[in-house]
């Protein structure tokens, strides 16, 4: 009779550390789907942020391309008068040499690209393609572009407009033109350097063209996998924010 309290005992304490381990598993299992859930949405909301991104660089690229595109038509026609200056319209150099100034290149959005580098779980990405296309884009690509326009700002910025551009004046009208614009405007191209300088300048917009024509491909390819991934309510979500 004395056994028996012992192995009521026994079996009670089994119960207990049975009832035990089972808590503490849920309590991982729990916690650990809670932090799953927050890992997705802070993923998606990065993500989200990357695609509003890429959707305005691939509105300002365009409209860089479009702008670039008229500004290679001013070279053209400014160049062709390498032999025959004294046909040139001034105004029309005038109005190229103040495209060609307030040409603002391209900056990427980087709000969602900063983010996921810095998201302690980045590295974890679901779709490890998407990942390695951002990283791609924004170090290969983008950086690309940046040096592009860094030799265009040089010579631009700190060698044409300085020596040729700073004299041009600022005019309300083509009329205002005076005599010695119309000069000095035609001893610009006169100027076997400047030409030069043109000619390279306009390689410069060629090869950048070019490469917004590579980046607008991998921004595309980068869009059409972020919605093949996260689904059409994920675009839908995102295009309206």
């Amino acid at each position: 009779m004395a056994a028996k309290p012992k192995i009521r005992s026994l079996g009670s304490s089994l119960r207990d550390l049975l009832i035990l381990v089972i808590g503490i598993v849920l309590s991982f299992t729990l916690t650990e789907w809670r932090q799953n859930k927050a890992d997705l949405n802070e993923e998606k909301r990065i993500i989200g942020l990357i695609y509003s991104d890429l959707k305005e660089d691939t509105t300002n690229i365009n409209s860089n391309l479009e702008l670039l595109e008229s500004l290679k038509s001013g070279f053209d026609s400014i160049l062709s008068y390498r032999n025959r200056p004294s046909e040139a319209d001034p105004v029309q150099v005038l109005r190229w040499a103040y495209s060609v100034v307030n040409f603002v290149p391209f900056d990427p959005n980087r709000t969602g690209y900063i983010q996921l580098s810095n998201h302690k779980n980045s590295g974890a990405l679901k779709n490890k393609k998407i990942l390695t296309s951002i990283i791609g884009l924004f170090n290969d690509e983008y950086e690309t572009l940046n040096t592009l326009n860094e030799s265009h700002k040089d010579l631009l910025l700190n060698q044409m407009t300085p020596k040729y551009f700073s004299w041009i004046p600022f005019l309300e009208k083509p009329t205002d033109l005076n005599e010695k614009n119309i000069a000095q405007l035609r001893a610009l191209l006169n100027d076997n350097e400047f030409l030069n300088m043109l000619q390279f300048e306009l390689i410069l917009k060629i090869n950048l063209e070019k490469q917004y024509a590579n980046s607008l491909e991998s921004i595309e390819s980068i869009l059409q996998l972020i919605e093949t991934d996260y689904g059409e309510d994920f675009v839908s979500e995102n295009i309206a924010d």
